[in-house]
Order: structure tokens, then sequence, then C-alpha cells
């Protein structure tokens, strides 16, 4: 194998970069020979051509218009537009109503209210617009009602369906990019891996004071990114349940309290209602204030992300702790020898072509458990390098602290948490210091002993993990876990509706996965039982005694 075959091919966009750079230097840049497509025109005594000295000019911030931020606000924007004018037009809808509509429906959130088929049911002068009013009232655009075997409707309605898938597709990608953008800038920001490291050690440095002191205990937990998560998500929980209690929407506790979790989940399984006043009293959809559309809106879209950040801070906080013991299995498994054939062509590029001298270097063993613990790629690597040698202009191994920090820019000043950082390096340096000593103190029968020990141990994990993945041990597997665990939430929730609506099994498990997993369809409802006559049993208890009914809808109440 050569070099060439091992080592990854780049792209043209990457291969014009380098080329570019290579123009600058005056020659070819030592050790890519025949890794990047088409570099193979330079002549054969270009790899010799004396480097000119100098630097290459300072990289340059992007325009505004190319930031990645730029893109989501544009395309969000633009996408809002269009749907609050579409619904606006076809729906007769005024801007607040058909922004909100627009949102609810874009962002799978799917109050419900109002629905499509309304405009197939309206008085036909008050539509405006004279195609639409085609779709509507023109012989054969009527579906069979529910009371002829359909389900009535109109065509206009199922235009206004189609557009609302495609409004749908566009607001999840645009969402999902927005939300990409946001997640690299907060958990990769510029210097985020040495502030990490700060913020671990001022962690430890707090834990020695905790039981000292009440502020140490409290900073602990704020530093942490689950529980600063979690607190925002229940706080939004509270701002929804009163807003739910004590506005126009006069919603009882529990009904808040689950109007607020739904909406921040996308399953939007309590939306507006039409009253409002004091005392409260029904509205039509037009005469109800614009506020609450703004405001049910609002609070789906800042709610959901919240939600999202709290699920992926507690996902982030049980794969850390799962994967701990998957690092130090895969550390101390043995390397195969395939693994050790790439490993020759790791650590500092040379013309050796990947010949193995049977040993490597911790350089190249670094790069080898990096790679084993899918912690980075070969590509990756190859990139890093051959920015180093970019750097080295003078080809001599080492760069200089002049051309490694900021080129051409000004020196930012030192990170105030910089000394926690410095004192675990120091720390950890030391820890490896000592045990080289220790080592170079042993004698030969001590070493031998300890290489067979290490080398039991490394048998002993690669024998382990090998039969973890075999089907005798399917129950150590992740997804043998996540199915018990989704198995065992459904059956707990079949129980439940089972027993306290008294619908069956099948109705039971389609309503706790279309609720519990935030799809959120209109039937059957919850509020359904309040009207049947034959619930016995405990529920009966709270839904027949005098004072258990909450004010019907013609009362100006949510029923």
């Amino acid at each position: 194998l050569s070099s060439s075959t091992m080592l990854p091919q780049f792209a043209a966009r990457e291969v014009a970069k380098v080329k570019e750079r290579q123009t600058q230097l005056g020659g070819i840049l030592p050790g890519l020979e025949g890794h990047l497509h088409g570099s193979h025109d330079y002549g054969e005594n270009a790899v010799n051509h004396p480097l000119q000295k100098g630097r290459a000019p300072p990289p340059q911030d992007k325009p505004l218009y190319k930031q990645p931020w730029f893109f989501c606000v544009v395309a969000l924007l633009l996408w809002i537009v269009f749907g609050t004018m579409w619904y606006g037009f076809w729906h007769g809808f005024s801007v607040i109503l058909a922004f909100y509509y627009h949102v609810q429906a874009g962002l799978s959130i799917g109050f419900g209210f109002p629905g499509a088929e309304e405009i197939c049911y309206k008085d036909p002068s008050q539509i405006a617009s004279p195609t639409v009013r085609h779709y509507v009232t023109a012989p054969g655009m009527q579906f069979p009602p529910p009371s002829e075997g359909g389900r009535g409707g109109c065509q206009a309605a199922d235009i206004s369906k189609a557009v609302t898938v495609i409004n749908i597709i566009g607001g999840s990608t645009i969402i999902a990019f927005c939300i990409g953008v946001l997640v690299d800038s907060i958990t990769s920001p510029a210097g985020g891996w040495y502030k990490k490291l700060i913020a671990e050690e001022r962690l430890k440095h707090l834990h020695k004071h905790r039981n000292s002191s009440p502020v140490a205990w409290l900073k602990i937990n704020l530093m942490q990114n689950w529980v600063r998560a979690v607190g925002c998500a229940w706080l939004w929980v509270v701002i929804g349940i009163l807003y739910g209690m004590f506005s126009d929407q006069s919603m009882s506790f529990i009904t808040a309290f689950y109007y607020s979790v739904t909406s921040m989940t996308a399953a939007g399984m309590e939306g507006p209602a039409t009253i409002q006043g004091s005392p409260s009293k029904p509205v039509s959809v037009e005469e109800l204030n614009e506020g609450h559309w703004v405001w049910f809106v609002l609070y789906s879209v800042i709610g959901a992300p919240i939600y999202g950040w709290a699920l992926s801070a507690i996902a982030a906080r049980y794969v850390d702790w799962v994967t701990k013991y998957d690092f130090d299995s895969t550390l101390h498994q043995q390397i195969t020898s395939d693994e050790f054939k790439i490993t020759n062509y790791l650590g500092t590029p040379d013309s050796s072509n990947g010949a193995s001298d049977g040993e490597i270097d911790m350089f190249e063993f670094v790069e080898c458990q990096l790679l084993r613990l899918n912690l980075v790629s070969v590509s990756h690597l190859m990139q890093i390098k051959m920015r180093f040698i970019d750097l080295d202009i003078d080809d001599s191994g080492t760069i200089d602290k002049d051309e490694l920090i900021l080129p051409g820019g000004v020196e930012q000043p030192a990170h105030p948490g910089m000394s926690y950082a410095l004192d675990a390096l120091k720390s950890i340096h030391h820890e490896i210091e000592d045990m080289r000593d220790a080592r170079s103190k042993l004698t030969t029968e001590e070493k031998t002993r300890l290489n067979d020990e290490s080398q039991a141990l490394a048998k002993e994990k690669t024998s382990e993990a090998a039969l973890n993945k075999t089907w005798g041990r399917f129950y150590r597997q992740a997804w043998f876990k996540c199915f018990c665990v989704f198995a065992i939430w459904v059956m707990t929730a079949c129980i439940f509706y089972t027993q306290w609506q008294q619908w069956g099994f099948w109705q039971s498990l389609y309503y706790s996965i279309q609720a519990g997993m935030s799809v959120g369809f209109p039937l059957p409802t919850e509020d359904e039982m309040c009207a049947k006559s034959t619930i016995v049993g405990r529920a009966a208890t709270f839904i027949y005694p005098e004072g258990q009914q909450y004010t019907p809808f013609e009362q100006g109440g949510r029923g």
C-alpha cells in the first residue's frame, strides 16, 4: 500500500485553497504529494523549490450576508411572510390570525383551531376572493358530510392543506437548520475546548468548599448545563400556567399545566378558546383579542427550543454516564493488526510510505486512540497536519509563537479563569512524570509482570467487548434497554387510559402513543368523558358529584 491509498483524497475546493497557498510559498507543500486531486501536474523539481519567506495575509471575517445565522434569519422571515400572506388571502384571516395559523401549523404544533375546513362553512358573501369562493361553492367542490358517511370539507380546504404540507416541510427544515447553527455556536464557541477545561477545574475547586458554603453548592449546580436547561424549562412552564389561569382563557390549574407542556413539546393538545371578557363570554374567531393569537405563537416558538435544550442536556448527561465504561473498555482493548498498519501512517508525515518499524510513538498512539474512540476522523487529522505544514514556512518541523498566535491580529487578554486550566495541566504533567520515574526504577522482572498484566487486561476487555455484541448478551445492548423503557412507558399509559377513560386497549394504545410522542391528533379528547353517563369506578367521583363540572362554553367557560 502507498500513502496515497491510505490517506484521504480532498475535495476540489480544498485543493484550490492548498494550491493557492503553495503558489504564495513558491512551491508544493512538502508531504502532500499524491493526496490532492490534480496535484500531480507539478514538476518533479517543484518539491525542492526554495520556500520564500513571508506570511500569508491574515484571514478575513466573512461578510454579514455569508454568516450562517444571517441565512437563518432571512429564510425564517421569508417563510413567515409567505405563509402569513397566503392564509390571509385564502382564509380571509387578519394579519395576526394568519401569522398564528401559519406558525402553529408550519412548526407542527397543530393546536387544531381554527381548522382549515372552517372556510367551507363560511357565508359566501364573506369570502372576498372569487377564486376561493369558486373552490367553496362551485358544483362538486363540497365533500360529503359525516352524516352521509364522509369527512366533510371542500376543495378550498384541501388546497389550503396542500400548502400547509409545504409550509410544514419548509418550516421544519428551516428550524432544524437554525437550531443546528445555535447549538453549534453554544457547544463549539471560539476557545471552547480550554473554556470547558476551565469550567471543569472550577467545578472541582468548588466541590472542595460545598459543605462549608451554601453559595458554593449553588454555583456548582448552576454551572451544570442540565440544571440550567431544566430550570429554564420549568420557569417557562410556570409562565404558561400563570397565563392560562389568569387570562381570559379561564383554564384550571391542571388544564393550564397541560397547555404549557403540550405547547412546548409541539403536541398542541390545548389550543385557544374563543372566550373573553369579565365575566367571560363566547365570541367569534374574528372577535377574539388578537393578543391571544400572538401569545400562543410566541409561547410555543420560545418554549420548543427550551424544551429541546432540556432534553438534549439530560440526554447528554446520561450518555456521558453510560459512555464512561465504553471509553475505558475501548482504551484497554487490543489494537488489531489492521489498525496497527494504519497507525504507521499517523504521526509525523515522512517519506517511509507507511513502512513499519514495529513501533509507534506517543503521537501515533494518541491519534490511533482518538480514531478508535470516534472522537476524530482521518480526514480531520490530515487537514490538521496540512495546516501545520502551511504554517511551518521554513520546513523546520516546529512553529514559533509569532507564527501561531493570531497572525495579523491583536492578542486577546487572558481568560480570568486560565489559572484553573494551567494548574490542572501542570498536575497532569506531574502525574505523568511520576509514572515515568516509577517505571524507570522497576526491575526487569517487575516490568515483565506489569506488561503481562496489561496484555491480560487488554485480552479480557477485547473478549468482553466481542461477547457483548453477540445475541447471548442482547440484554446489555443499548437497543434492548431503549425497547424496555419504551414498552414500560406504553403499557403504563395504556393501563391508565383503559382504567380512567375506560377506552378499549387499541384506543388507549393509539392515544398513549400519539399524545406521548407529541403528535397531537384532536380525536379522541380527554374531555369527552365529562359528557358520558357510563363512567364507573373512581373516575366517576370526579365527574358526577356536584362541583366537579366546569363552566360550559355557552356560559363563557372552557367546559
